[in-house]
């Protein structure tokens, strides 16, 4: 279900290509993030610096992409992924972030 987005922080130097869809709110994109074409950020995901999603390659809800990142394949939701290319590093209980 998309939402209208209340939330939304864009920092310094973060760029966006065409047809991003940013689903809920809390979605943080840091400096220096680059995100492709054909992207979708799920509700409360959080981008770090200097990362790059290539195009169709979604983030789940809730999920936190570290910095320094390379996304070439989709994440599911409620994991924290690293590296380069991403690698699952956690994955949570939904609705972890109410606790």
């Amino acid at each position: 279900m998309k939402k209208e987005i209340s939330t939304l922080g864009i920092y310094h130097l973060a760029l966006l290509r065409k047809n991003v869809e940013l689903f809920g709110e809390f979605v943080t994109l840091n400096p220096g993030v680059n995100v492709s074409e054909n992207v979708t950020l799920g509700e409360g995901v959080e981008v770090g610096t200097g990362s790059i999603l290539i195009p169709h390659t979604n983030v789940g809800e809730w999920s936190v992409v570290g910095a320094g990142s390379l996304m070439i394949k989709p994440l599911a939701a409620n994991v924290t992924a690293v590296g380069s290319p991403v690698c699952v590093i956690k994955t949570r209980q939904p609705n972890w972030h109410l606790v």
